[in-house]
């Protein structure tokens, strides 16, 4: 439950930077209308002082209706990042589990290739010459010729 809630208030902090720019901005397109239409819609359940209050005609009303038109705004915003932010939070941590993996899968991959000759079924005997003379099989066999670098020898 802590992992959700956490994920979840992760969203809310995304989502809250920048709603009141935006509100500040664009109120006169989104909060002002919604401030009328919600007047309309309940205007047989407000009492006459507030409509009158809210419609503008002193100084405490236009700021009361601007500031219910900022905070129409705000929380409209706010709830349309909110369903934005999930999916971005998945997909970067996706992002970042996948390239993890691929690192990992990159860093444990052998880097040499080893090469097995299908005719032979991998081992090659060849012989050995010392000065003219056939010496013992190479096969099993193991030869260091930089002996100063080698610590089996």
């Amino acid at each position: 439950m802590r992992r959700f809630l956490c994920f979840w208030w992760m969203c809310v902090v995304n989502a809250r930077q920048g709603s009141t720019a935006f509100a500040n901005d664009w109120q006169w397109l989104v909060g002002f209308p919604a401030l009328a239409a919600i007047l309309w819609f309940f205007r047989a359940y407000l009492s006459n002082d507030t409509q009158h209050l809210l419609s503008g005609t002193t100084a405490f009303g236009t700021f009361m209706a601007a500031l219910i038109a900022f905070l129409l705004t705000m929380l409209a915003c706010f709830v349309i990042r909110l369903f934005i932010w999930p999916p971005i939070l998945y997909y970067e941590e996706k992002d970042r589990a996948d390239a993890a993996k691929a690192d990992l899968q990159r860093r444990f991959t052998p880097q040499i290739s080893i090469f097995l000759n299908p005719d032979y079924h991998g081992v090659i005997e060849s012989p050995t010459e010392i000065q003219g003379q056939r010496g013992p099989s190479s096969m099993g066999s193991f030869q260091c010729f930089v002996r100063d670098r080698c610590s089996a020898c």
